[in-house]
C-alpha cells in the first residue's frame, strides 16, 4: 500500500514540474514596502499617518508647481488622487507637527466620547435600580 502511495507521489510530482518551469517565467519580485500601508503609524492600523500623509500632500503639491497634473503627481508619489483630495481637505495647511497633535486630539476625543457613554449607562442603572425599576 506505502509504495502505491509513494508511487503515486512520484508520478504527480514529475507530471507537476513542467507546470512548475512555465510558472516561474512569470513570478515578479515584489518590494514589501510598497505594500505594506502601515509602516509608520502608531497605532499599527491600515493606512499613513499624519506626518507621511502631510509629506506625501507636500510632495504632490511640489510636483504640481512643476505642471504635472493632480492624477499624475498623485501616482508618483504612490497614492490615488481621491485620497489626494481627501488628505487636502483634512490635513491641508497643516505642519507635520500640528497634524500629529490634530489626531491625539481626535484619538483622545474617541477614548472620551466612549467613557461618557459608559458613565450614562452607569448612571441609568444606577437611577433605575434606586427607584425599584430592575
Amino acid at each position: 500500500m506505502s509504495a502505491n502511495i509513494n508511487e503515486l507521489a512520484g508520478g504527480l510530482a514529475q507530471s507537476l514540474a513542467p507546470i512548475r518551469r512555465d510558472l516561474t517565467a512569470f513570478s515578479v519580485p515584489v518590494d514589501l514596502r510598497e505594500l505594506t500601508l502601515t509602516e509608520g503609524t502608531e497605532d499599527g492600523k491600515r493606512g499613513f499617518g499624519a506626518e507621511q500623509i502631510v509629506s506625501k500632500l507636500r510632495q504632490i503639491e511640489v510636483l504640481m508647481v512643476q505642471g504635472k497634473t493632480a492624477a499624475l503627481a498623485s501616482k508618483e508619489v504612490g497614492v490615488s488622487e481621491q485620497s489626494y483630495y481627501r488628505w487636502r481637505k483634512e490635513y491641508g495647511g497643516l505642519e507635520i507637527d500640528q497634524a500629529k497633535r490634530m489626531k491625539e486630539l481626535e484619538r483622545e476625543n474617541q477614548r472620551l466620547k466612549r467613557l461618557v457613554a459608559d458613565l450614562s449607562v452607569e448612571k441609568q442603572v444606577l437611577k433605575d435600580i434606586a427607584s425599584g425599576n430592575f
